[in-house]
């Protein structure tokens, strides 16, 4: 008896480490915005779209740095959380929060032939006031030249990496670059986003479960 019941407990224990993987692929995935290190990629920032890189694309001029959450279900195409940061990326130094309020994909016709990887809404306040709303615009589209594996643009059910400005670079096609952009009142502005995915609540606990039926199993081997 002694023998099936520590049995049936390995049993238990490995079901539960072997489940976790499987659940880091729920929809929708929050994911921890923050601080980056891939070649190429920095971090996470609110930035001035003021230095071509060529092609159409802006990469930082000044710079805020950022840090939140972003839940992003790529199935239904929604996205919701909010990133805050201190610093000025040409509007000023302050306190920044910047709303995401939803999502779209492959709409948007890039320079080049790219279609948007994803699209995210967002509303932008400073300490005192909202600052309007737009659209950040992600190029399906690798701009680290197969440096690393993962980004950007990228993004899976563990990380992502994202780096886009709030206009869509069409090269002059219908007219829609960054000059038509600023002439009809827009500030432009890019957005670089790294982030991990943040465990399930009920894969954490599961994970817990099966780590301590092994740490209770290995003490009593022990004994």
């Amino acid at each position: 008896m002694k023998l099936k019941l520590k049995t049936f407990q390995n049993t238990l224990c490995l079901a539960a480490l072997l489940a976790t993987p499987v659940a880091s692929f729920a929809v929708p995935t929050t994911y921890d915005i923050t601080a980056g290190s891939a070649p190429g990629f920095s971090g996470s920032w609110l930035h001035a779209g003021s230095r071509s890189t060529g092609g159409g694309y802006y990469a930082n001029g000044v710079k805020a740095k950022m840090a939140g959450t972003l839940t992003l279900d790529m199935d239904a195409l929604t996205a919701s959380g909010s990133i805050s940061g201190t610093g000025n990326f040409g509007l000023g130094n302050d306190d920044w929060t910047l709303n995401f309020t939803g999502a779209s994909a492959g709409t948007a016709n890039f320079y080049g032939g790219a279609t948007d990887l994803v699209s995210l809404d967002y509303e932008l306040f400073d300490s005192a006031e909202s600052h309007g709303t737009g659209t950040f615009y992600f190029a399906n589209k690798d701009f680290n030249g197969g440096n690393i594996d993962n980004g950007p643009n990228y993004i899976n059910d563990s990380v992502l990496y994202l780096w886009g400005n709030n206009w869509v670079n069409e090269g002059g096609k219908y007219g829609h670059d960054k000059a038509y952009f600023e002439y009809y009142g827009g500030t432009p502005l890019g957005l670089d986003l790294y982030g991990e995915a943040v465990p399930e609540p009920g894969m954490a606990a599961l994970l817990a479960i099966g780590l301590l039926g092994f740490g209770a199993t290995r003490r009593k081997k022990t004994r």
